[in-house]
């Protein structure tokens, strides 16, 4: 009985860890829309192209919106190293690594569906604060 409680453990704490091996064909193209968290006052899209992670921001009191592209490649290792002859080469991971002012972000996919996108944005460590889980949807 201790034996099957201990892998039960280790793999209910492992999974999140491991995240969802995803190809780029499942990302592409579709314009995701975050749901969770809610930022009022600030909708956000994202959209995945071959070479490029574009983040969508329109403010709700104004209707501009902000528009930022990010070269990206998936991978299987997470590392804060860029290797940018990868953008649009490496097409399946676990993890998106893209580039933002000559920083490393890591995007983690935890789940995706038909309709749904569920990513965990790690915080670098010169940020203060936590890791964030987002939920988005496909746009109809």
């Amino acid at each position: 009985m201790k034996l099957l409680y201990f892998v039960l453990m280790y793999l209910f704490m492992s999974i999140p860890v491991m995240g969802q091996r995803v190809s780029v064909s499942q990302l592409k193209d579709i314009v995701w829309i975050r749901t969770s968290p809610y930022i009022k006052g600030i909708a956000t899209k994202m959209k995945f192209t071959d070479t490029e992670l574009q983040v969508m921001e329109t403010l709700d009191y104004s209707g501009k919106t902000y528009v930022f592209n990010y070269p990206y490649y998936m991978s299987d290792v997470r590392t804060y190293d860029f290797d940018s002859t990868m953008v649009g080469k490496n097409t399946k991971g676990s993890f998106v690594l893209r580039l933002s002012k000559g920083k490393v972000h890591i995007v983690r996919i935890l789940g995706i569906s038909k309709d749904t996108l569920v990513v965990e944005f790690e915080v670098r460590k010169d940020f203060i604060g936590g890791n964030t889980i987002m939920k988005f949807k496909r746009e109809e």
